[in-house]
């Protein structure tokens, strides 16, 4: 979870995704979190296995770890997601997941 401490400017937003949208991978130099609203989707850290996640699920995302999110192939997911700044910074982009990294989560 974000500490209290180290909160300076958060960013708060609501992201709708179609079946099959996803992020790059990227990485949040203060963590993020995801609160998914709804639909159903996967979050994978660089090197791990992917998890699904679902409505009602909360994704903590530690400091600096390369990782994408997503809906999944059929259906759509909406989440909020909550992200510290880090001076001017609250995320680095980085590849597009290619298709065979989304379809070997299924």
């Amino acid at each position: 979870m974000l500490s209290v401490e180290s909160i300076t400017s958060l960013l708060i937003s609501n992201n709708g995704r179609e079946p099959g949208a996803r992020t790059n991978w990227h990485t949040h130099p203060k963590g993020q979190v995801l609160l998914v609203l709804e639909g159903e989707g996967w979050y994978q850290e660089k090197g791990k296995t992917a998890q699904a996640i679902k409505k009602g699920d909360v994704v903590n995302i530690p400091d600096n770890v390369e990782h994408w999110h997503g809906a999944s192939a059929d259906h759509g997911l909406v989440h909020v997601a909550i992200s510290n700044y880090q001076g001017e910074e609250n995320v680095t982009w980085l590849s597009p997941v290619t298709e065979e990294e989304y379809d070997s989560v299924h």
